[in-house]
């Protein structure tokens, strides 16, 4: 299957002298096969190419809810949690990240039932989305 290395995929890897690794095969081939290897580039294909802001889930939520968000270079990531008001009720981030994939866990526990928003700035990226949090 795609997620498989058969013996002629490893025969071929270790008789060239540079080639790439993709994560679906690192943990097999970091097993030893590769030993003495000096020239692997690992190359993540699910690296973002855009930002992205995803809505969170579960919304509603009570009283933990996940936000994932994606960046495609390194930049500085601010998340924040503000009320129906606008009021910022919390910092969830604010360093810098390198391009990926993130997740990051809300918890409201202290906070009341009601309608909120999160906002994501990374350089010239914003976006702000809804969330409900249902106690």
């Amino acid at each position: 299957g795609e997620n498989n290395i058969d013996q002629n995929d490893i025969r071929r890897i270790v008789s060239d002298t540079h080639f790439t690794i993709y994560p679906r095969h690192f943990s097999l081939l970091s097993a030893g096969i590769v030993s003495g290897t000096t020239d692997i580039d690992f190359t993540d294909n699910n690296l973002p190419t855009e930002f992205k802001l995803l809505q969170n889930y579960p919304n509603p939520f009570n009283p933990e809810t996940s936000i994932n968000f994606s960046i495609p270079k390194t930049e500085n990531v601010k998340l924040t949690i503000h009320n129906i008001l606008g009021q910022k009720v919390r910092t969830l981030l604010n360093e810098v990240k390198e391009a990926g994939n993130y997740t990051v866990k809300f918890n409201a526990l202290d906070l009341p039932s009601g309608i909120y928003f999160y906002k994501i700035i990374s350089g010239e990226f914003t976006k702000t989305i809804k969330m409900t949090l249902m106690k």
